[in-house]
C-alpha cells in the first residue's frame, strides 16, 4: 500500500503594515520583506523611497490616525510597526488597539512621544530629569524661567531630530526661540526644559514582558547651540562601566514611568554633576543610523526583532549578542539650504575595508535644507576600527570630506 507524502507546510504569509516610508523607515521595509513578509506601507510623500520595496502603498500621512486605520484593515493586516520618526508612534498605537493586535496602549504612546506629558511621567515618579513647564505664549516663558532658570531649551512637544529645538541663552532671545519653535509646532504648545549642563549620550534598547533585554549607551556627536542635533554615534562606550549600570537602570525607570512593556526603546541623556538626568525616552528604534550601528557592534538585530514584537513572535531570538567591533556613524549635511547641483565623493568611501556602509539621500536637482534637525541629513556613513576613537574619526572624516555643491 502507498501512502501518499504530505506536503510539508511553509509558514503563512503574514502582512506587515510599517507606518512611514521615508529614508528612515527603509531598513525595516527591505528587511520585513526579505523576511518573507507582505508589506504595506503608508507616507504623505508620493515619492517616498520606502515605497519601492514594498508590496503595496498608499499615500497617507503617518498621523492621519483614521485613513491609517483604513489601510489596515483593507488589506487585513497581522502587525503594524513603525521606525526612527516620533510621530508616527501613536498611528501605530491607534491601529493596533482598534484591531486588537501586539503594540502600545495609547496612553503609553502618547507619554512617550508628547514631551509634556513624559516629563511629567519622570517627576511623579522620581527619575532625575530636567525642570519644565508649557509654553503657550511668550509671557509664559517669561514666567517659566523662573522656574527653569537660564539658560533654557524651548522645544516642540512631539518630534524626533531636535526639530523645533532653540536654546534660549539669554532673555534677548525670547522673541526668536518663541517664533522658531512655534512654526514646526502643531499644537501651538510648546514646552520649556532646564537646559542642562553635561554631556549627553543617547543610545537603544529593547523590552521584552517589562524586562531589559539590551541596552546600548553610545557616544553621541552633536551640533552646538541654538539646535543640538544628533550628528552620529559609536560603540562602544566609553564611559566607567559603574556610570552606564545607572544609565541602563534609569532607562529601564523611565520605560516602566511611560508604560513601554515590550518593544524598542531609544534614549537621551546628559551626565550631569549631580548624576545621570533623562532628557527624553522614544517608544521605538533610534535615528542616526542607531539599529546599524547597534548591528555591527553586537550582531544584535533589533529590526528584525521589533518586525517580530509586531507580528506576536518571539523576539528575544534576535537579541543575542554574538560581536564586539568598534563602530561609529556620522551623518552628511549642508551648510546652507538650496539645489543641489552635484557631489563629489571621496576615495576611500567605496575603497576602504572600514567603511562597512554608506548613502546618499539626495540627488542632483533635489532640495537641501540648512542642517537644523536629523530629518535634514543628505546622507551617512558607518566605519569600523581598532577602537570606538579610530572608527569615530574615520566616519567623521569621510562624511565631512564629501562634496556638495549647493546654489
Amino acid at each position: 500500500m502507498v501512502f501518499p507524502l504530505n506536503k510539508i507546510k511553509e509558514p503563512p504569509i503574514k502582512k506587515l503594515l510599517i507606518v512611514g516610508a521615508g529614508i528612515f523607515q527603509v531598513s525595516g521595509i527591505q528587511k520585513a520583506c526579505a523576511l518573507g513578509h507582505h508589506v504595506i506601507t503608508i507616507d504623505k510623500d508620493p515619492k517616498a523611497p520606502g515605497f519601492a520595496y514594498a508590496q503595496n502603498h498608499e499615500c497617507v500621512s503617518t498621523t492621519d490616525q483614521d485613513n491609517a486605520l483604513r489601510v489596515a484593515q483593507k488589506y487585513g493586516i497581522d502587525g503594524v510597526m513603525t521606525l526612527s520618526t516620533e510621530v508616527a508612534v501613536p498611528t501605530v498605537a491607534h491601529i493596533a488597539s482598534s484591531l486588537n493586535l501586539p503594540g502600545l496602549s495609547m496612553t503609553t504612546a502618547l507619554n512617550a512621544t508628547n514631551k509634556l506629558l513624559m516629563s511629567q511621567c519622570f517627576e511623579q515618579n522620581n527619575i532625575p530629569s530636567p525642570k519644565f513647564t508649557a509654553i503657550n505664549s511668550i509671557t509664559d516663558i517669561e514666567q517659566g524661567l523662573k522656574h527653569t532658570g537660564l539658560p533654557a531649551i524651548l522645544k516642540i512637544l512631539s518630534s524626533s531630530g531636535s526639530r523645533g529645538a532653540f536654546k534660549i541663552a539669554s532673555k534677548d532671545a525670547l522673541q526668536q526661540a518663541y517664533k522658531y519653535s512655534m512654526s514646526f509646532s502643531k499644537s501651538q504648545t510648546l514646552i520649556l526644559q532646564e537646559f542642562l549642563q553635561g554631556t549627553e549620550v543617547g543610545g537603544e534598547a529593547f523590552f521584552h514582558n517589562n524586562e531589559l533585554k539590551f541596552c546600548f549607551v553610545t557616544n553621541k556627536a552633536i551640533t552646538g547651540a541654538p539646535h543640538y542635533v544628533p550628528l552620529g554615534h559609536s560603540l562602544p562606550c566609553k564611559y566607567d562601566p559603574d556610570l552606564v549600570i545607572k544609565i541602563k537602570e534609569q532607562v529601564h525607570q523611565a520605560a516602566l514611568a511611560v508604560g513601554i512593556a515590550n518593544g524598542p526603546v531609544n534614549f537621551d541623556i546628559m551626565l550631569t554633576e549631580q548624576g545621570p538626568k533623562i532628557i527624553e525616552i522614544g517608544a521605538r528604534l533610534g535615528g542616526t543610523c542607531l539599529p546599524a550601528v547597534v548591528y555591527h557592534h553586537a550582531g544584535i538585530d533589533s529590526i528584525t526583532a521589533a518586525i517580530a514584537q509586531a507580528l506576536n513572535e518571539d523576539p528575544t531570538q534576535h537579541l543575542n549578542q554574538n560581536n564586539t567591533l568598534p563602530v561609529a556613524v556620522h551623518l552628511m549635511t549642508a551648510n546652507q539650504s538650496g539645489t543641489l547641483e552635484s557631489f563629489e565623493l571621496p576615495p576611500e568611501i567605496k575603497n576602504s575595508p572600514d567603511v562597512i556602509n554608506y548613502h546618499i539621500d539626495k540627488e542632483k536637482g533635489d532640495t537641501v535644507t540648512e542642517f537644523t534637525c536629523g530629518a535634514n541629513r543628505i546622507g551617512h556613513v558607518i566605519c569600523k576600527g581598532s577602537s570606538w576613537e579610530e572608527a569615530e574619526k574615520r566616519a567623521r572624516d569621510i562624511a565631512c570630506n564629501v562634496k556638495f555643491q549647493i546654489r
